[in-house]
């Protein structure tokens, strides 16, 4: 992946912020996000050689990374129908 800590494109997460899963759903690269759990935001990248926006996250109650590729034919709209901010 080549990633530059950025990505062209907008999106709503902030670091070290909780998000909760509206809908469960299994990422691109494997990675299952379950409804209602709680995820921390820890980093954004971009990889050119998949055009993808990638999304890092880990579990609330774990540190090891979960990723969402959100590949660059995705609708904007998906980061707010997948996952809401935790107040």
């Amino acid at each position: 992946m080549s990633s530059s800590d950025s990505t062209w494109r907008d999106h709503p997460f902030v670091d070290g912020k909780t998000y909760a899963a509206q809908k469960s759903f299994v990422g691109l690269m494997g990675n299952e996000f379950v409804s209602g759990r709680l995820y921390v935001f820890d980093r954004v990248a971009y990889s050119h050689y998949d055009s993808c926006t990638v999304i890092t996250f880990h579990e609330y109650d774990a540190t090891a990374p979960v990723q969402w590729w959100w590949h660059d034919d995705e609708p904007e709209a998906l980061c707010s129908m997948r996952f809401k901010e935790v107040k």
